[in-house]
Formats: C-alpha cells, sequence, structure tokens
C-alpha cells in the first residue's frame, strides 16, 4: 500500500492544480487512480497535462530509479536512463514529451527529452551542457540548469529558442530555471552570494523585462516554483518572522509580490499556478487552493 500512497498524493497535489471551481463548489471531487509500479516499492507522479498523462519517477525491482510516462492508453512506461545509473522526470507537455535529468555511468547529469512514443534523448552537448530540463513547452522550448564550469557560479538559469538556440541568462552566482509559460518566460531562483542557498530570491524573465528579482516576503529567500501564460508566478519565500518557515506567494508582473498566508503550522508553498481565459491566476495550490479575485 506504501506505494499506491506516493502515488495518489503526488498525483492528487497535481490535480489540483488544474482545479478552477475547488473554492466555489465544494462538492467538486476527483478519481484518484493508482498508476502502479515499475517494479520496486515506490511510483512518484510530478507532473500532468491537460490531457491527464503523467511524468514521474518510479524504483525498479532491483532499487534503482527510472523515469516514466503514464498515459489512458498505454499504461505505466519505463523510459529507461539512456545507458545510465538513473533518470527522473520533471515535466511533461501537452503532447506527452517527458524531460528530466538522467545520470550517466559516470555520475554526471544530463538533461533530457523522451518524445512520446520516442526514446530519450540527451539535450546536452560540448558547446552546452544542460544537466537538468525542468520545464518543457508545447512547441520543444526548456529551461533549466545549464553547467557553466568556467564561472564561480557554476549554473546558469537558461532558455532555448524555437530555433535550438539557448539563451544563458548570467549572472555572478548560480541560477536555476524551474518553470516556463508558453510565452517563453522563466521563473527560478537566483543566489545573490558565493553560498548559493543561503540568499537565493524568486526571478521572472521575460523578453520585455528581462531578468526581474522578485524579492522575498521579508525574509531572505525565496523561489518561484511555477508561472502562468500570463507571467503570474507563484512560490514559497521566507518571512521576517524567524518561528515561520516559508509562505506561499503569488507575484503578479508589476505588482509586489503578496503572501497568500498559512492554513496551519509554520509551512507554506505554491507549485502551480493556471490561466483564467489566459488573462489571470484563478489557483495555486500546495496544500490549499486560492481563487484570485476578478477585476
Amino acid at each position: 500500500m506504501r506505494a499506491r500512497h506516493t502515488t495518489v498524493f503526488g498525483i492528487a497535489a497535481l490535480l489540483c492544480a488544474s482545479a478552477t471551481r475547488v473554492w466555489a463548489q465544494a462538492h467538486t471531487a476527483y478519481v484518484v487512480q493508482d498508476l502502479g509500479t515499475l517494479g520496486g516499492a515506490h511510483t512518484v507522479g510530478v507532473a500532468v497535462n491537460a490531457n491527464g498523462d503523467v511524468a514521474g519517477y518510479g524504483q525498479l525491482a532491483d532499487g534503482s530509479w527510472h523515469a516514466f510516462r503514464w498515459t489512458a492508453r498505454g499504461g505505466l512506461e519505463d523510459l529507461g536512463a539512456n545507458g545510465g545509473l538513473s533518470s527522473q522526470a520533471a515535466a511533461i507537455n501537452t503532447a506527452g514529451d517527458v524531460a528530466g535529468v538522467f545520470i550517466d555511468p559516470n555520475g554526471w547529469p544530463h538533461g533530457f527529452i523522451a518524445p512520446r512514443d520516442g526514446t530519450m534523448r540527451d539535450v546536452s552537448t560540448a558547446t552546452f551542457r544542460v544537466h537538468r530540463v525542468n520545464a518543457l513547452t508545447d512547441d520543444g522550448r526548456f529551461t533549466g540548469m545549464l553547467f557553466v564550469p568556467e564561472t564561480s557560479a557554476q549554473y546558469h538559469a537558461f532558455r532555448t529558442r524555437v530555433d535550438g538556440s539557448v539563451k544563458d541568462f548570467g549572472g555572478a552566482y548560480t541560477s536555476i530555471g524551474i518553470a516556463m509559460n508558453e510565452a517563453g518566460d522563466v521563473t527560478g531562483y537566483e543566489a545573490h552570494d558565493a553560498y548559493g542557498s543561503n540568499l537565493a530570491r524568486a526571478f521572472r524573465f521575460s523578453d520585455a523585462g528581462g531578468k526581474v528579482d522578485l524579492g522575498t516576503l521579508g525574509g531572505v529567500r525565496s523561489h518561484g516554483l511555477s508561472l502562468n501564460n500570463a507571467g503570474v508566478v507563484v512560490g514559497w519565500s521566507e518571512v521576517a518572522d524567524p518561528a515561520v518557515y516559508s509562505r506561499a506567494f503569488r507575484a503578479r508582473p508589476g505588482y509586489p509580490m503578496e503572501d497568500l498566508g498559512v492554513l496551519s503550522g509554520s509551512i507554506a508553498g505554491a507549485t502551480a499556478v493556471n490561466d483564467t481565459a489566459g488573462r489571470r491566476a484563478r489557483t495555486a495550490c500546495l496544500p490549499f487552493c486560492l481563487p484570485t479575485p476578478t477585476g
């Protein structure tokens, strides 16, 4: 039963992000489906597309981990590890293409894309060493972690273009792209000192505005975890109160970061935000759903 519980939590949390009416209609409910396993004890769903296809990673009988894709048509599909030691999916687009990271036989990470009905493809090259793909758009662009050993940063957030070229977001310190919308806007986090995680703040990158530091809710750190097609970013931020670990936030373009609060306890974070007729965010979830006022 433990494997089933792991699967249920991952997918239920993701499905919450797509519920536009869950706040207004308390009777809205979901049917939770067990996706099975890859032979081991655990299966973790991390992303779901509009068609209900799921990407994640699961444990094999030998204890190793592989990325998977689940579809209603094909069931649970082991995507392998491209000849490496392990793999993990991070994203899936509308077509069912899956992206993530695999670890090669020497222990080095490589970003991958596994097209629907295709095999896993290494997207890291000698020129652009992509160590992880965290988000994938419907036209095949992606963002994640670009290895830049010639700098003190070591990793830069980046974005690929439609023609396949790479836009390195640069910066003196480490940055990582976590989510990308269909317009090519990216969010994630960027360090502001040499120690990385000790002073890292959420950012939004767009063609119109460049890379914008979204700040915090009064604390030291924040991370952007998702954004919609209007550029609304959600994630988590520390606050000034040391008794509170984090609060969920929403940051709309041109507006200060908004504190979404907590339901109870001292930890909250928003992991997904959807669109309302292409205009504004309606819902941010984990572990709650919050509708945005209209207007």
